[in-house]
């Protein structure tokens, strides 16, 4: 489901870090099987769709599993994740 997908204008954890404080407000995709929770702060292009940050008021959520959220902690809460659960599979 993913493979068609462009996430833009994705941002580092460090990158945001030099730009103050961290929001990470955005488009959000668990992908359950893998354990990964992609983010996209701007705009997820996908060749059936397109999300835009300054259209996300107007979505009829989901689409294609994205989301809009206002931070990082809104996401984990609504998917019922935690950040231990995302690095403990990338450290297994």
């Amino acid at each position: 489901m993913q493979n068609n997908m462009n996430v833009s204008n994705f941002n580092t954890m460090n990158e945001l870090e030099s730009e103050g404080p961290i929001t990470a407000e955005g488009f959000y995709n668990f992908d359950s099987d893998n354990t990964i929770l992609f983010h996209a702060p701007n705009a997820v292009y996908n060749k059936n769709y397109e999300l835009q940050k300054e259209n996300k008021d107007s979505y009829d959520y989901p689409i294609n599993n994205w989301y809009w959220f206002g931070s990082r902690e809104e996401a984990l809460n609504f998917y019922g994740i935690t950040e231990e659960d995302l690095n403990s599979e990338i450290n297994n």
